[in-house]
């Protein structure tokens, strides 16, 4: 798992779009 600095509801963001990119 990728861990970066972005903030929570950045990171929420990107996990459903990575997700969803899958």
């Amino acid at each position: 798992m990728i861990k970066t600095a972005l903030p929570t509801g950045s990171f929420d963001q990107f996990l459903s779009s990575y997700e969803d990119d899958r």
